[in-house]
């Protein structure tokens, strides 16, 4: 998810929440979860730093954790407000910084009853990129990925016809 407006902002703590959910979290955990995403996110916007949210599942030797990455250009060197607040809310959390890119992970605990499998996390993907559209602007904004991403395609292909026929003898 993309975090520049409001709307990124709910977009960003509806898949938090249904991250949590499929990972078999309780009803509080799950909002306990959302709620340090949103606040590291809401303060990303806020401070208009280009932000993207990832989420995923980190399967280590004796714990599981859902994780939520936040990435951030980080150009006037502000801390993050809503990360004072988030660090409280989760199990454990990480931040690095590479050159102007600040990124923010933050750990919240799965039960180890859960099995995360390749098949599993297969599936998940799956419920995440299916669902329907929360609002017309998720909608806009998932049609507008799938366009950039035939952009980015059309221009390698693009590149890769020029580079054969600069190579074509006259």
């Amino acid at each position: 998810v993309t975090l520049q407006n409001e709307m990124d902002l709910i977009l960003a703590h509806r898949r938090s929440m249904r991250l949590a959910e499929l990972a078999g979290l309780s009803l509080s955990a799950q909002t306990t979860f959302a709620t340090a995403v949103s606040e590291v996110a809401r303060s990303t916007i806020a401070h208009g730093r280009d932000g993207c949210l990832i989420l995923n599942v980190a399967n280590g030797l004796r714990e599981k954790y859902i994780v939520a990455r936040i990435t951030e250009d980080d150009q006037r060197k502000k801390t993050n407000e809503g990360l004072e607040y988030a660090k409280r809310l989760v199990n454990k959390y990480n931040i690095s910084v590479s050159g102007e890119e600040v990124s923010i992970e933050l750990y919240y605990s799965i039960p180890t009853l859960v099995k995360l499998d390749v098949q599993v996390l297969d599936e998940w993907r799956a419920l995440f990129r299916n669902e329907p559209a929360l609002s017309p602007y998720e909608e806009i904004k998932r049609k507008n990925e799938q366009l950039q991403d035939l952009t980015q395609r059309l221009k390698e292909i693009e590149h890769q016809y020029q580079t054969l026929t600069n190579a074509l003898p006259l």
